[in-house]
């Protein structure tokens, strides 16, 4: 994700023309990664690496209700192709990557599937 990040970072700048200081890190405190934000625009990015080629990608529960609720623009991107290496020291290091942008975002123009389901028992 780390590597993702830094290619998706650098494509907005330099795809949109978006100044780097007007891209902000929002992943750990959003269910969105980036938010753009320049005079009176929003825009929220998205971003999902991939270390194959391109497949379906995993999205949060909340990640699809803020793409389906969201009152600005919102990009998805996937980096695909992130070739990902042990260095000496055992941390892991990804390179490389295929960038893939859908700009608007329509999160329901896809196929969304269940990977997954939260279950409470009925009481005993």
């Amino acid at each position: 994700e780390d590597r993702a990040m830094k290619v998706a970072r650098r494509y907005l700048a330099s795809a949109y023309g978006w100044p780097l200081s007007d891209i902000h890190d929002t992943s750990r405190t959003s269910s969105y990664d980036f938010e753009y934000r320049h005079g009176r625009t929003t825009v929220k990015i998205e971003v999902k690496g991939l270390s194959g080629d391109s497949g379906p990608v995993t999205l949060t529960r909340r990640e699809v209700e803020h793409a389906r609720t969201a009152v600005c623009p919102v990009i998805l991107i996937v980096v695909s192709n992130i070739a990902v290496v042990v260095n000496q020291s055992g941390t892991y290091k990804g390179s490389g990557g295929t960038v893939k942008v859908w700009d608007p975002w329509d999160v329901d123009s896809g196929v969304l599937t269940a990977s997954a389901y939260d279950y409470i028992p009925p009481p005993t």
